[in-house]
């Protein structure tokens, strides 16, 4: 189409984004934040309604919770919701978990397909108590919890989360048998990111993560000064793993089961015995420049079709990356 047709079908000054219709506006709509979406109601009577239409939920900080959450519960007509996300640096108070709990159950009556919730609470306030509907949720893909520390209720032996495929949790403290039983639950679990951060009175954490249907694990789990990192047990049985990330400085508080697809292990220093990995292919290893490379013999030994090595080059005073280096075996 040339500019000059293009001029006599589009009069200068046409509103032509008024005559897009609804689903297209929804689409362009549902990208910004609630708070940002709820404005575009005064651009002219066409847009009046427009934002009830969203159907990704963003709310960044505390006030857009609070201020817009009442709105969205009343107005929101979408019936199938994609996104819910709440993330804020904020400190969330006791009094505005009512809000949270609604809207959390507003979006899984309305077939939400992913959940992320990362924020910080108010110190003293108990632990956040998730509801019991996104147990059962049919439409839930993606957990992505991150704050110190929440409360679930999954009874014994319940399969939970019945389409969930990719669950990343960030807590402080953890409750051991909750995060076992929330790891036990899911029947079609793909990927798992755990991040956790343990102090001096935090309880000896053991985790069973038997999860067949398993292809993606990452594991960060840092701790206080002095405290003594091998205690912990991150036991993986996961036979369809094929891609396993540890950020710790003991590996061997890791037992890991039969992993005959695993293929690329991503690891930081590692101080204890080195299982053997028939199958893997790709190693990226972390290594102290006074005695990490000691170890490299032993992982050589252990893995006999690697095909590809990256060393990492740290200083462990420093705390600095020198430089790395790639090797094609």
């Amino acid at each position: 189409m040339d500019s000059g047709s293009f001029g006599k079908r589009h009069n200068k000054g046409e509103d032509i984004i008024s005559r897009m219709p609804d689903d297209v506006l929804s689409h362009i709509i549902s990208r910004l934040q609630v708070k940002d979406a709820v404005k575009t109601c005064v651009l002219s009577s066409r847009f009046k309604n427009v934002w009830t239409l969203i159907y990704n939920l963003y709310f960044y900080r505390r006030t857009e919770l609070l201020n817009f959450g009442e709105l969205v519960l009343r107005r929101c007509q979408s019936n199938n919701i994609k996104k819910f996300v709440l993330r804020t640096r904020d400190h969330l108070r006791e009094s505005d978990a009512a809000r949270l709990s609604e809207l959390i159950c507003f979006a899984v009556e309305r077939n939400v397909c992913s959940l992320t919730l990362k924020f910080n609470v108010e110190v003293g306030w108990p632990m956040i108590r998730l509801p019991q509907s996104i147990l059962t949720c049919k439409s839930l893909v993606r957990l992505n919890l991150r704050f110190w520390d929440f409360a679930l209720d999954i009874p014994d032996c319940m399969v939970c989360f019945p389409c969930l495929k990719f669950l990343s949790i960030f807590v402080e403290c953890p409750n051991g048998n909750l995060m076992q039983k929330l790891f036990r639950c899911c029947p079609i679990l793909e990927e798992l990111k755990i991040k956790v951060h343990q102090d001096m009175k935090g309880d000896v954490l053991t985790f069973d993560i038997n999860v067949p249907t398993l292809k993606k694990l990452k594991i960060y789990l840092s701790v206080e000064d002095d405290y003594d990192i091998s205690v912990h047990r991150f036991v993986v049985r996961a036979c369809n793993l094929e891609y396993l990330k540890v950020e710790n400085d003991f590996l061997a508080c890791f037992v890991l089961g039969e992993t005959p697809f695993l293929n690329k292990v991503l690891s930081p220093d590692i101080y204890g015995n080195l299982p053997s990995f028939p199958n893997l292919i790709y190693l990226h290893l972390g290594v102290d420049i006074h005695i990490g490379f000691a170890l490299l013999v032993q992982f050589l030994n252990n893995l006999p079709n690697l095909e590809v090595l990256v060393l990492d080059k740290e200083d462990v005073f420093l705390y600095e990356k020198v430089r790395e280096v790639r090797f094609e075996l």
